[in-house]
């Protein structure tokens, strides 16, 4: 159960949210709300499930998919919370809450799996 709550630990504590007026500003990510438009930085990690809107990197899914090589994503594909972003910075509209990201929904999953054991 540990490990599966490491998942959680992969999600930033903060993300870029850029405004209306383009100006950036630095919130918590479990603040981000769908609709939110955030800059991902080279190295930084993706703040939420979202579709990018405009730039192009190469993503370490790793965590999330288990694929070995990063995945290059443009505009109009999917990224996932927790994920790496690579040398690119990346514009993203969020399209989940955080809370129902696909590492969140995993280790909830995971810790329900866990409570219903079968009986042994």
């Amino acid at each position: 159960a540990d490990s599966v709550r490491g998942l959680l630990d992969l999600a930033p504590d903060v993300a870029t949210r850029l405004r209306a007026d383009g100006s950036e500003e630095t919130v918590d990510a479990e603040r981000l709300a769908v609709g939110d438009v955030v800059l991902v930085r080279p190295g930084e990690r993706v703040g939420a499930d979202g579709q990018v809107l405009d730039g192009a990197s190469d993503v370490d899914q790793a965590t999330i998919t288990g694929e070995p090589l990063p995945v290059v994503k443009r505009a109009g594909d999917e990224v996932f919370a927790g994920t790496v972003n690579g040398t690119g910075a990346l514009r993203v509209r969020v399209e989940r809450d955080p809370a129902d990201s696909v590492i969140a929904r995993i280790v909830k999953m995971v810790e329900e799996a866990s409570e219903t054991k079968a009986p042994t």
